[in-house]
């Protein structure tokens, strides 16, 4: 729903220059660019393991987005928006031999939507500029050139990565200044474009809607023309993709400017090929109406409206309209007498971007209806109709819900809760609405705020087990719950088989405390399941939040371990090191949005923490015992072999967020060596550790890469400069012994190794 009357007209003065580029850029699009070819098959030469002499034309689809990717990073920073263009461009155009990608009409939108992502583009000119060349490549050959199918996946790959102005400034310079290039395929184009959205088209809605006011207002001079477009195209996918649909009629009605009234959408109405959409064409057509409620009466007085389509139409004017306007709108909607319980998650679908109005809306539903059917029916109704674009609205409704009576206490309001919570398929909508009851629950009793939240959430958490982890982390987040760890630790001791969940997602709540959560809610001796499942714990919240709290974890879960698991507080055997290894390592590598480097960072950090622990665990420097001392050397190594395992055999460039590859197995055996050097250890064991000959170096060289490659000449040179130079290297590396609890962090967020 995005009202867009002044649109073209704001952001003329920032698209002109750029249309008048891609005039020019159009006539000569034909020829490829050969540069760009060169530029990216250059790129394509750098990736390790792929055949000598992949092209463009040739490579896998991601090897073909990867080096696209590092192609562009070796732009300038000033460069232009031809420049862009002519580099994307050249990912799908045919080589010099003609060769052409077989797949382009699938890969054309990620093409575009890779440049945008990789540079954080969001200059309109420079991003039209990039869709229109993609558009139009190989222009003049058949074969090679995209199809119409393509041209709208290509269009869809672009709407989804933009904004709503760079989304208007792709449908102006596609329109192509009115010239007529469209006339008798611009539905095609639109309906192709609705289809490659699929069900992103209600995430794109605006966007979607932008790109087609700039398209049909630069393609078309009359009104007619527009009209006849866009009814074609939307009676095409209003079915299947009805929020397509109302974007392509929203787009349509905004080219008219001024206030929209209800006469403009009369004809849509009746229009059985349209009847799925009418909530979708409402809601972006009619927001500047002047009377939502007025609306609403004279689009139900429309002669021929089936009665059976008042609903969505309701739907589509409370989305037209604000919060205030909801109390009108509803009340003459129920003016008609409808089932309630049917109605609801249709009425209330696309309104939970705003919660003051949902919840009007399902005050209204719920006024006077029985609590103990029909209301728990429309909050599940409600709720799952607004949990796929905005489930953190499920907190508003469901309070809304228990404010129409009938759920006078923490009991009745939690059995609401575990009466919907199963049958709601957005987990993190359950979550929401568990932190709502839970909430009210607090208020009815703020003295016992922590065990009232526990209740809540140990109840519905109990049914909705998928949900569990959302639960946890949204009622822990709760501002009442002052100590997300003492949440954490009773929910655990309420349900043991909640242990991970409560963990996962206090920790969520309270990042900077993740380690003390996790170990605490591990650290429960009564709780077997908790201490055997350790590693997984810690690897699961390891995974959940920030990279640099993985350091904590491993270092709070770490201090729970002794070498037999019977000192006091320390209930953990050492051979959960190796395991709790493997597991962080794990979900270090696959942790989304991380760079390769850090990766490596963080994995010769917990290498380093955890080369200290065990040094502890087994006493200390007052190890002497011969067996011993050979236990945890060989645990030592047990322990860096599994972060050198996790390392990917394929190098990967660092910049981007990929997996750590072999490079870093120095950063991991380098930070091993150095905690081993700055520990208490007697000279003649830490000699014996560091040796050449060593049981480390030995461990460690079969996981660096084949012998004499450079990955593994790195590994034996910084085992060696721990150990014969290590004054040097001070920075170059972690250093476990420099890591307390008055010190969660290390001294450098990134690769230490870069210091040198």
């Amino acid at each position: 729903m995005n009202s867009l009357k002044n649109k073209l007209q704001i952001l003329t003065s920032r698209i002109a220059p750029a249309v008048a580029v891609l005039s020019l850029f159009a006539a000569g699009h034909a020829q490829a660019d050969t540069a760009g070819v060169a530029a990216i098959n250059a790129k394509l030469a750098t990736i390790p393991g792929l055949k000598v002499g992949t092209t463009v034309a040739t490579a896998k689809s991601d090897q073909l987005l990867y080096a696209l990717s590092l192609a562009l990073d070796a732009l300038p920073a000033n460069a232009t928006a031809t420049n862009y263009a002519n580099l994307v461009e050249a990912a799908l155009q045919k080589d010099a031999a003609a060769k052409f990608r077989s797949d382009k009409d699938k890969i054309a939108g990620q093409v575009i939507a890779t440049a945008i992502a990789n540079n954080n583009l969001t200059d309109p000119a420079i991003i039209a500029a990039i869709t229109k060349a993609v558009f139009n490549v190989n222009a003049g050959d058949p074969k090679a050139a995209l199809t119409a199918v393509g041209q709208g996946v290509a269009l869809s790959g672009a709407i989804k990565a933009s904004n709503s102005d760079a989304a208007a400034a792709i449908g102006a310079a596609i329109g192509g200044g009115g010239a007529g290039e469209f006339t008798g395929v611009a539905s095609t184009l639109l309906s192709n474009t609705s289809t490659a959205l699929g069900t992103s088209a209600s995430k794109a809605a605006d966007s979607f809607e932008s790109f087609t006011q700039g398209f049909l207002a630069d393609e078309f001079a009359t009104d007619g023309e527009r009209s006849a477009v866009a009814l074609a195209a939307s009676q095409v996918v209003a079915a299947k993709v009805p929020a397509a649909a109302g974007s392509i009629i929203g787009g349509f009605i905004a080219t008219k400017g001024g206030v929209a009234t209800s006469s403009m959408i009369t004809a849509y109405m009746t229009d059985s090929k349209l009847a799925k959409a009418l909530g979708d064409i409402v809601g972006s057509s009619m927001e500047t109406h002047a009377n939502k409620a007025t609306l609403l009466t004279d689009l139900f007085g429309i002669p021929g409206l089936n009665a059976a389509n008042r609903p969505l139409i309701a739907q589509g004017v409370l989305r037209a309209g604000s919060a205030v306007d909801a109390t009108g709108i509803m009340n003459a909607f129920l003016a008609t007498s409808p089932d309630v319980v049917k109605v609801a998650g249709v009425v209330a679908s696309g309104n939970g971007d705003n919660e003051s109005k949902l919840s009007t809306i399902v005050s209204k539903l719920a006024a006077g209806q029985d609590p103990a059917k029909a209301k728990p029916a429309i909050g599940l109704a409600v709720i799952s109709a607004v949990s796929l674009l905005n489930p953190e609205s499920a907190d508003a409704a469901i309070k809304a819900l228990i404010g129409t009576g009938g759920f006078a206490d923490a009991t009745s309001r939690n059995n609401l809760g575990i009466a919907i919570a199963p049958k709601v398929t957005s987990y993190s909508a359950v979550g929401f609405m568990a932190a709502g009851i839970a909430e009210l629950n607090i208020a009815a009793s703020p003295a016992n705020a922590n065990s009232a939240a526990v209740a809540t959430a140990n109840a519905i958490a109990s049914k909705a087990s998928k949900a569990a982890t959302d639960i946890a982390y949204r009622v822990a987040a709760l501002s009442t719950i002052t100590s997300k760890q003492t949440f954490a630790v009773a929910l655990a001791d309420a349900n043991n088989k909640l242990s991970l969940n409560a963990a996962v997602g206090a920790s969520l709540a309270d990042e900077t405390n993740a380690g003390d959560i996790t170990a605490a809610v591990i650290n429960r001796p009564a709780d077997k399941g908790a201490l055997a499942k350790a590693p997984l714990i810690a690897a699961a919240v390891a995974s959940a939040v920030d990279e640099e709290r993985a350091s904590e974890i491993a270092f709070k879960v770490g201090s729970l371990v002794s070498e037999t698991g019977t000192a006091v507080g320390k209930p953990l055997k050492a051979t959960t090191f190796k395991s709790l290894a493997t597991a962080i390592a794990k979900a270090i590598q696959a942790k989304s949005g991380v760079t390769t480097a850090n990766r490596g960072d963080e994995l010769g950090e917990q290498g380093a923490l955890l080369t200290n622990l065990i040094i502890q665990a087994f006493g200390g420097n007052q190890l002497s015992d011969a067996k011993k001392i050979a236990a945890r050397d060989k645990m030592i190594a047990d322990v860096g072999s599994e972060f050198l395992k996790a390392l990917s055999k394929t190098s990967l460039e660092e910049s981007k967020t990929l997996a750590a590859d072999q490079s870093a197995a120095d950063d991991i055996a380098g930070s091993i060596a150095l905690t081993i050097h700055s520990s208490a250890l007697p000279t003649g064991q830490r000699a014996a550790l560091l040796a050449s000959t060593g049981v480390l170096q030995k461990a460690f060289l079969k996981l660096a890469g084949k012998a004499g490659t450079a990955d593994s000449n790195a590994l034996i040179q910084a085992i060696t400069d721990v150990r014969d130079n290590p004054a040097s290297v001070a920075l170059a590396f972690e250093d476990g012994t420099k890591f307390s609890e008055l010190s969660t962090t290390f001294n450098d967020k990134e690769t230490d190794k870069r210091n040198r």
